[in-house]
């Protein structure tokens, strides 16, 4: 993700983003969030629904340990939480199979090799291969 995108996630949400701080051989959140711009919009719903549960339904705090893409899917590493937390990080996981990690849009989960989730627009100028075309 941008650097510009991330920090306004880590000023929106310092309490989620804390490990950002720390150095690489602490957490891997030092190392930024790892994927496109495509899914800021679903992290930052996902962070303000788990800040909103911290702070009014007593939820456990939260801390993300790393925020990346696998498998051309967001993944999403963190400490603490309840039920309430896995639901919608797993939520948030799965919705990223169906928007395009570099540009938001609706995109489809495919390539050969390199799995990715992109629209086909992303996915031609990327050069990426889709196996189901």
């Amino acid at each position: 993700m941008s650097p510009d995108l991330e920090k306004q996630l880590c000023e929106k949400y310092p309490d989620l983003f804390v490990n950002r701080s720390k150095t690489v051989h602490e957490s891997c959140l030092a190392f930024s969030c790892e994927h496109g711009d495509g899914w800021f919009e679903l992290l930052d719903c996902l962070c303000l629904f788990i800040q909103f549960h911290i702070k009014h339904n007593q939820m456990p705090d939260v801390t993300f340990d790393q925020i990346k893409e696998k498998f051309g899917r967001l993944t999403v590493y963190y400490t603490g939480g309840n039920d309430r937390t896995s639901g919608a990080v797993a939520l948030a996981e799965s919705m990223s199979t169906r928007i395009c990690e570099a540009c938001g849009k609706p995109g489809k989960l495919g390539g050969t090799g390199w799995l990715s989730t992109l629209c086909d627009e992303c996915r031609e100028t990327l050069g990426r291969k889709d196996k189901t075309k």
